[in-house]
């Protein structure tokens, strides 16, 4: 089942047991707190393709999921990020002539102007409008913390 897939009924065990696998590939092991180390918070989405992955990025936190090109630029001119490299991903991706357009854009000194990414808005966010629900505190700030009361109360697995 791809990631954008929508799952239907299951109708064997088989299938089901190939939908649960599916679901808890997509969750990153986090928990019990005792046994968390470091996660990639983009976990569930590794199996999409950057730019889709991006998209729902944007829409999603408003944050873009790539480095700007300058600071690739300023990777490639400290000798961080060699021609050999951008010639090694190249190849890797199928398309080889790429890595030739890569340095041609890393030895100019513009960028494309980058579209501002605005996420979606919560609920909590409509909710702020009309303001918190304690002065000085937003809706969102109090479902968060509310949520990770919950969360520290529930998975401590008796830590504390």
């Amino acid at each position: 089942m791809s990631p954008a897939a929508t799952p239907s009924t299951p109708t064997s065990p088989a299938e089901l047991r190939e939908q649960l696998d599916g679901a808890c590939e997509r969750i990153a092991p986090t928990w019990p707190l005792d046994q968390f180390i470091a996660v990639n918070p983009y976990w569930g989405w590794r199996s999409l393709p950057v730019p889709a992955a991006a998209a729902r990025l944007g829409v999603l936190a408003g944050t873009v999921l790539t480095m700007p090109r300058s600071w690739f630029r300023e990777e490639h001119r400290a000798g961080r990020l060699s021609d050999a490299h951008l010639v090694d991903a190249a190849e890797a991706t199928g398309s080889p002539e790429l890595a030739a357009e890569a340095l041609a854009v890393l030895q100019t000194d513009t960028d494309p102007m980058q579209p501002a990414v605005r996420r979606m808005a919560l609920v909590t966010d409509l909710r702020d409008v009309d303001g918190g629900p304690v002065p000085g505190r937003s809706w969102t700030d109090h479902v968060v913390h509310q949520i990770g009361q919950h969360a520290a109360a529930h998975f401590d697995g008796w830590q504390s």
